[in-house]
């Protein structure tokens, strides 16, 4: 008598009305092959697709760590060169340049790092190489940095501990008290610490040339303990000049002829005072008396340009309205005090014209405004225009737009070469939260086959 095996034992357990038929010894060994490879390919299969998801993820994430083509340094005889196209449209996610070297525009703009956290930084565009990126800048606290004219050199405002009460109020729980200079080619960092009771101003940085900073330091008046009026209040002290090589300090000698919130500056540290009345080189000494006509039919104008030829270009603005009026170009040369120049309106109709910045071969460089920013190259004699800097505005790409601020030497001396693209890196999280969905999604599935397959 043959005994009931164990499957037909289980079976009557369950309904004893049902009589189990035992499979052949043979079909069962089928049964088990058959499993086992089944159970073998829907391991190979989920692995597979792990495998092909977690490549693709991995495109994806580094597709914004590499550059539309290759960056290779700008071909002009001097080694650097202005962009032909700026994009205005940036990630906070940037790499940092590796090697920096002189730069052609900068801006202010937060850097995130791989955990999301935002910091202070500098967003550059490579003179040498066209790359975008952000620049290390040890210490930085906010503020608006200021590029040297030649692209080598980077000044700062930095934090630190006032001697008396901070005032963390101004500059988003930080206190400034010093200033740094970088040195984009070397990468040291020049650093000047500023004695002050409760902080200071995020005030402009001046460069007279690619070596020396102008600072002019504005005060806090109070901490975050005084009276909330004075908090926001600040009183300029003694201006002086830094050396960006030595960090030696000078006081401001030029005090009476060029006061510090108003002078024109020209190459080899010629500098002309606003009213125009005196043209002095800071670097040797010498004081010229000059003329400058009047401000043009006494309307609101922008800081100048002056050419190496003694030319003065200003940006007018029509009924005394920055921002709704009308603008023309108006041009005047330097000439001996009570001459007879005069203003002359430069002929043009074109795009809101927000500053000058220098000369190009006999040109305006100037700067263009509202929706079609760019830089623009202006002749002097029949306003006839040509675009230098075309500004490309990628919509939906990156953190938002910024506005550069330019190594005016650069733009006036330098050849314009053709221009790289931004790199727009994928956020990291986003990464890394993707990898965990597909090995988890795969843990489960081959788990869940295990549990629910049978022979």
């Amino acid at each position: 008598m043959v005994q009931p095996g164990l499957e037909e034992r289980l079976t009557r357990l369950v309904d004893p009305q049902v009589d189990a038929v035992v499979p052949p010894a043979d079909e069962l060994w089928q049964r088990g092959r058959r499993w086992g490879r089944r159970s073998r390919l829907v391991n190979v299969g989920v692995a597979l697709c792990t495998v092909a998801l977690l490549a693709g993820i991995g495109v994806w994430g580094s597709q914004g760590l590499r550059h539309p083509g290759p960056v290779q340094p700008v071909d002009s005889g001097s080694g650097v060169g202005v962009p032909s196209r700026v994009h205005t449209n940036i990630s906070s996610r940037m790499p940092y340049l590796a090697e920096p070297g002189a730069l052609v525009a900068v801006t202010s703009w937060s850097h995130t790092t791989w955990w999301g956290r935002s910091e202070p930084a500098v967003a550059a565009v490579s003179a040498r190489t066209g790359e975008y990126g952000f620049v290390r800048t040890p210490g930085m606290a906010g503020g608006e940095p200021a590029l040297s004219p030649r692209g080598t050199h980077l000044a700062y405002w930095t934090a630190g501990t006032p001697s008396g009460s901070p005032n963390t109020t101004r500059n988003d729980g930080g206190t400034l008290t010093g200033v740094a200079v970088l040195d984009s080619v070397t990468g040291e960092v020049v650093r000047h610490e500023i004695e002050t009771a409760h902080g200071l101003s995020d005030q402009e940085l001046f460069w007279l040339d690619d070596q020396h900073l102008l600072v002019h330091p504005f005060h806090l008046l109070a901490g975050d303990d005084g009276p909330e009026e004075e908090q926001w209040a600040s009183r300029g002290k003694d201006a002086f000049v830094l050396d960006a090589s030595t960090g030696e300090v000078s006081p401001w000698r030029w005090a009476e002829r060029l006061p510090v919130d108003g002078w024109l500056r020209s190459g080899d540290g010629v500098l002309v005072s606003e009213r125009g009345d005196a043209l002095v080189n800071h670097r040797t000494g010498r004081v010229l008396e000059v003329g400058l006509p009047a401000d043009p039919a006494d309307l609101v104008t922008s800081d100048g340009a002056l050419s190496p030829d003694g030319d003065v270009a200003r940006v007018v603005h029509g009924d005394k309205n920055t921002d709704t009026g009308l603008t023309t170009i108006w041009v005047a040369r330097l000439a001996r005090p009570g001459s007879a120049e005069k203003w002359r309106e430069v002929p043009r109709e074109g795009s809101y014209v927000h500053e000058a910045l220098g000369w190009r071969d006999g040109r305006i460089v100037a700067l263009t405004g509202g929706e079609e920013q760019a830089l623009i190259l202006v002749d002097p004699s029949d306003g006839e225009e040509e675009t230098l800097v075309e500004y490309v505005e990628d919509d939906g790409r990156g953190d938002g737009s910024v506005g550069w601020s330019w190594a005016t030497d650069l733009l006036q001396t330098a050849d314009v070469v053709d221009s790289q693209e931004p790199v727009y890196p994928v956020n990291p999280l986003l990464v890394l939260g993707a990898t965990a969905a597909v090995l988890t999604a795969a843990a489960i599935a081959v788990v869940g086959w295990r549990r629910r397959g049978h022979p």
